[in-house]
């Protein structure tokens, strides 16, 4: 199916994997970044500084993109490709650990209210689902392309509709709230923006855990074609 030699084949996921990797950590550091403004009275900036690293989750989502589909398309292992995502999702669950410790909260009940209901439940609730969806959406669906080789390309675009899921959910629930905090003069966006990156270590640590299950069973031979 393919003429590539190996190397190719690992090159190939190293690029996709540098690729997966800066996507999500631009995506994530948005948020520090513009609670990082907020911290220094400059609101605006802020914002621009969360839309310039935006820059760099559009370069990671063109590598990513399209050096995945090169390696579907050439007779790429599926047990490598998880094997890839799985490495760069624990590299992105130490690096959202690494920006929620940037982030000094005033407050000290912060893990008491992620498992209390009340008016944040929703945004915990939000922010803990959104990363498994973004993470889903832009791995399985490559990876059951290369064990249902013929609907490689239908399988691929089932991804939008998790990554619009994921949007819809960032933009209407996680981004609106931040925002009201930050412009409430009684708002704490710090706390809030902790509460979200915590919800998202535990989404992310979640998702590790749905990628370990399937990459078994591929190995056990779980599934056709692997």
């Amino acid at each position: 199916m393919s003429g590539l030699t190996p190397a190719v084949l690992q090159g190939l996921l190293v690029v996709m994997a540098v690729g997966f990797f800066l996507l999500h950590a631009a995506e994530n550091n948005q948020l520090v970044a513009r609670i990082s403004g907020y911290s220094r009275g400059k609101v605006a900036g802020g914002y621009q500084s969360a839309m310039e690293g935006m820059l760099i989750n559009r370069v990671g989502a063109v590598l990513y993109h399209l050096v995945t589909s090169f390696y579907v398309e050439n007779g790429g292992h599926v047990t490598a490709f998880l094997a890839s995502i799985l490495v760069c999702s624990f590299l992105l669950l130490v690096f959202n650990i690494f920006l929620l410790n940037k982030l000094t909260s005033n407050t000290t009940n912060e893990i008491s209210e992620m498992h209390e209901p009340g008016r944040n439940k929703l945004l915990i609730t939000a922010s803990y689902i959104a990363p498994i969806f973004i993470l889903f959406g832009l791995s399985i669906p490559y990876a059951l392309g290369m064990i249902f080789f013929d609907y490689r390309l239908t399988l691929a675009n089932t991804g939008f509709l998790f990554n619009s899921f994921f949007t819809l959910v960032t933009v209407i629930v996680i981004d609106k709230r931040i925002s009201a905090a930050i412009d409430d003069v009684n708002g704490d966006p710090i706390r809030l923006a902790r509460l979200v990156l915590r919800s998202r270590i535990a989404g992310i640590g979640t998702f590790i855990v749905i990628l370990l299950i399937l990459k078994l069973q591929l190995l056990g031979g779980g599934f056709v074609g692997s």
